[in-house]
């Protein structure tokens, strides 16, 4: 009987790929709860603050769906045959598949799947809201950026130039707001609250 030995290159690969299998099993379902959580505590965040308004909706689609990324390449690592990779896009048959393959019933399934629910009814109360301040600052911030820039200490090519468009809805919704110029120059603009309440106005130039 013979014993390979493994050169310290395949020694190390070996190691490292015990240790993953190791962190694998340790995470569990860690992951796909993240997947399933994530847009309930991101969407409330993004709504009544803005803490995340400088980031585009891309993002946290991506962000979400790396959860379940991340937890298939944990399931083979424990040796578990996943789910195909293209139900990662869809999420729900993914997690389907998923309480299948583990035979742990589908509890998980349809804790998601009521999530998902409550993610379409808060868009639901969201998009009239949104739409109905977009239609106010529509309004308000041209004219509140022509005067701004009727101020004397504007330097050129902005003293003077009028706000003739606003943001489009959807840059509005991620938390632009552009006017562009009738000179073709844009500017972005920015309020802030000081400790009595009052709303302020600013500006700068848009790249």
């Amino acid at each position: 009987m013979t014993t390979e030995v493994l050169s310290p290159k395949e020694l190390k690969k070996q190691q490292r790929l015990e240790k993953q299998r190791e962190q694998a099993i340790k995470a569990g379902d860690w992951y796909l709860w993240g997947h399933i959580l994530f847009p309930v505590i991101v969407f409330p965040l993004s709504f009544f603050t803005t803490l995340l308004d400088s980031l585009p909706n891309a993002a946290f689609t991506s962000a979400c769906l790396s959860f379940l990324v991340i937890d298939r390449n944990c399931l083979k690592l424990r040796g578990i045959k996943p789910p195909h990779w293209g139900w990662i896009i869809l999420s729900l048959p993914y997690i389907w598949q998923r309480c299948t393959i583990m035979q742990k019933g589908r509890r998980t399934f349809w804790i998601a799947t009521a999530m998902f629910v409550l993610q379409l009814s808060l868009v639901g109360l969201f998009i009239p809201f949104a739409a109905n301040t977009y239609t106010d600052a529509k309004e308000t911030i041209p004219l509140v950026a022509t005067i701004m820039l009727k101020e004397p200490n504007v330097p050129a090519p902005y003293q003077g130039a009028k706000c003739i468009t606003f943001s489009s809805f959807s840059q509005f919704v991620d938390g632009k707001m552009i006017c562009t110029l009738d000179n073709g120059k844009k500017i972005s603009i920015s309020t802030y609250d000081d400790e009595t309440g009052e709303t302020f106005f600013t500006w700068e130039p848009y790249p």
